[in-house]
């Protein structure tokens, strides 16, 4: 059995609590209009560096065809 002094803290916790999650909310809603305008930034910065990636393995590739065809020159002159 629940007893009003235990409903008193509860429903007091519960206020408490609410007024935690509305200080939330308006602390997100303040920070929604910045990270609006950095979206487009973080969008283009991750193409670049995906890009990035995508030219090393390429450049890798072609630093090893390289070799391996450096390689063959040299054995088909000795």
């Amino acid at each position: 059995m629940t007893t009003q002094s235990e409903l008193e803290r509860l429903t007091s916790d519960v206020k408490r609590l609410q007024r935690e999650v509305h200080d939330l909310e308006g602390k997100i809603s303040q920070n929604t209009p910045a990270d609006d305008k950095l979206a487009i930034y973080k969008s283009q910065a991750n193409a670049v560096s995906k890009k990035k990636e995508q030219k090393l393995e390429e450049l890798k590739k072609l630093e090893v065809e390289k070799l391996a065809l450096e390689k063959n020159m040299r054995d088909k002159e000795e």
